[in-house]
């Protein structure tokens, strides 16, 4: 997993996920009623307690591997991250010559920091859309 903090974008591995976790969600006062969960399946999250302290926080909640809500493996078509974000961060990142990883990294922090409410907006109003075609798709039961 990559997560953007304080310090730039860092990668969590292993049993860090689950104290990644532990700590973002204990800094939200109040999650909403309701309030589903998503990750990817990756073999990071997948680890006993992940899924643990995920059944204990969102019980019946969460969407991923393992999960009452399994996400449909390779599913980049719906996931926001995939189909629009990543390719956003990219296309910005590499708009001007990288000379060292240094500069890669201040780039990638760069460019996420200045990710505006309007390109998140974007991003929704295209996760809708295409939540709409995949609706259109099933099949009655």
């Amino acid at each position: 997993m990559c997560r953007v903090g304080e310090t730039g974008p860092r990668r969590i591995c292993g049993n860090q996920m689950c104290c990644h976790y532990r700590g973002r969600f204990c800094r939200i006062p109040q999650l909403p009623e309701g309030v589903i969960f998503q990750e990817d399946g990756a073999p990071p999250h997948y680890g006993n307690i992940v899924r643990e302290f995920l059944d204990t926080t969102f019980p019946q909640r969460w969407i991923g591997r393992g999960a009452v809500m399994a996400w449909p493996p390779r599913s980049p078509d719906i996931t926001p991250l995939d189909f629009y974000l990543w390719g956003y961060v990219k296309q910005r990142v590499y708009s001007e010559r990288i000379n060292d990883i240094d500069h890669l990294k201040q780039r990638i922090t760069d460019v996420i920091h200045s990710v505006t409410p309007d390109v998140l907006t974007r991003m929704w109003e295209e996760l809708d859309y295409r939540l709409d075609v995949c609706r259109q798709q099933m099949e009655p039961i």
